[in-house]
């Protein structure tokens, strides 16, 4: 609604309440970045927790210990690009 009002127009001087336009608008999406990379976090927080219990499940079966080493992977995805990179890679060829 803030874009569609000002599409096409000069950019005003003064904005709402001394906040201008370009400030709410790095506003507004700081706000949507910080809430998409909570959700997806705590995704692959939960997708982490899936993945051991799932594989310490199947080792317990065969009666070796489980391995907590993929939790490093799965924290390391949801920390940047080449631990994302590590995770696809890691997920592929299990």
């Amino acid at each position: 609604m803030l874009l569609r009002r000002y599409d096409n127009r000069v950019v005003p001087d003064s904005g709402w309440g001394g906040v201008r336009l370009d400030t709410a608008i790095v506003l507004l999406v700081t706000v949507v970045r910080m809430s998409i990379s909570t959700i997806v976090e705590a995704s692959i927080s939960q997708g982490a927790w899936n993945w051991v219990a799932e594989t310490a499940q199947r080792r317990r079966r065969r009666r070796s210990a489980a391995v907590f080493s993929d939790f490093g992977v799965f924290d390391g995805a949801s920390r940047g690009f080449m631990g994302s990179l590590k995770f696809l890679v890691r997920m592929k060829l299990k």
